[in-house]
């Protein structure tokens, strides 16, 4: 049970501690040896792991104390910080990253000062946390077969060393398929904000190390757009297969591309939002079936399209955020927070069972 991904996500997740620290939050040591150590940053390790065993079983519920630590050369920031993670700690209970956390405390904390680092000294405050952990199994997106991209918008995100823009985006599933964008490329680069990667509408995009090509499929995405104005959230670096949101400019209007085939979603409610509220929008189509893209918003399937050609079409992507890479056409203004694809339909309870994480983890809706 890994709890400091939990720790991680906590503490990375709130943007008063990431406007101190921005990506300085380690596992035991500073990452980076190499280096100067820029200030300040946290380490969190672990001090114990009791089981809770019975008589009749093994432990199904495990006591852990973690010490997180603070370092800073002013004293005044390095208590400003440790308050705050207290804050966002503190009793604190949910699922994170497949962490079922049923209730943190806070149990002591001491000051340190190493007068032996660096030129002027540094100071540190070590803080222990008891976490009560659930040992039950949680659902992710990898419980299920067939998965071929997870993209999370609180996982594998990179930012380029200026720490403008991001440069990759980690594949989550087992198939090292990152959303990259080189890092020179400024210009081209998304950016974290938002709690999720977003997209200027201009010349922003990301592209997969490898081709994604798929007949059968299931595609969940969490997006929050800025326009209709025919935004691309998949493309292709040739231009040629395409998801499109705000076809013709419209707010209910999709256009999906596979080849040489269209199918067009228009007239669908809810509309799409353009004003910062999160939508789940899915996508599935069964091998070789005549009606076959289903597209659900929210939970609520909207209707299927035919496409005349399923035995052989496929549907083709390795770019995010424009039509093509050469121009950057029909850019995507807004955000993208989640994007989860399967290589089959999944049945009724795998897709509930996402959905069900997705708005979890997003509260997109009720």
């Amino acid at each position: 049970m890994d709890v400091g991904k939990a720790i991680y996500h906590l503490l990375s997740s709130d943007a008063t501690i990431t406007s101190f620290v921005a990506d300085r939050i380690f596992p035991s040591r500073y990452i980076n040896d190499t280096v100067r150590h820029r200030l300040p940053y946290i380490t969190y390790q672990k001090v114990s792991q009791d089981p809770n065993n019975t008589k009749n079983n093994a432990s199904e519920y495990d006591y852990f104390v973690y010490q997180i630590n603070v370092y800073n050369l002013e004293y005044d920031t390095t208590v400003e910080i440790s308050e705050r993670i207290r804050l966002v700690l503190d009793y604190k209970s949910g699922v994170y990253v497949g962490v079922k956390v049923d209730k943190i405390f806070f149990e002591s904390s001491t000051d340190v000062y190493y007068d032996n680092a660096g030129s002027t000294g540094l100071y540190g405050i070590s803080s222990d946390y008891r976490f009560n952990i659930n040992r039950d199994v949680v659902f992710l997106p990898t419980t299920p077969t067939g998965l071929q991209l997870w993209l999370n918008n609180t996982e594998g995100v990179i930012e380029d060393s200026d720490e403008v823009g991001v440069i990759q985006w980690t594949d989550q599933s087992d198939n090292d398929n990152n959303a990259t964008q080189n890092e020179i490329n400024d210009g081209n680069q998304p950016f974290f904000a938002n709690n999720g990667i977003t997209f200027d509408g201009l010349n922003d995009f990301l592209v997969l190390d490898n081709e994604i090509s798929l007949n059968e499929f299931h595609i969940f995405l969490v997006i929050a757009l800025h326009s209709t104005d025919t935004e691309t959230l998949f493309g292709e670096v040739g231009a040629e297969d395409f998801l499109r949101f705000g076809q013709g400019g419209l707010d209910n209007s999709i256009r999906f591309q596979t080849q040489a085939s269209q199918i067009n979603f228009n007239g669908f409610s809810p509309s799409i939002a353009t004003d910062g509220t999160l939508q789940l929008f899915e996508f599935s189509r069964a091998s070789g079936t005549t009606q076959n893209v289903t597209l659900t918003i929210n939970g609520t399937e909207h209707g299927t399209k035919a496409n005349s050609d399923t035995s052989s079409d496929q549907f083709e992507i390795d770019a995010l955020g424009v039509r093509n890479t050469i121009n950057q056409q029909y850019a995507m203004d807004g955000v993208i927070y989640q994007v989860i694809i399967y290589d089959n339909v999944l049945n009724t309870q795998d897709a509930s069972d996402v959905r069900d994480y997705l708005n979890e983890k997003l509260n997109i809706y009720v």
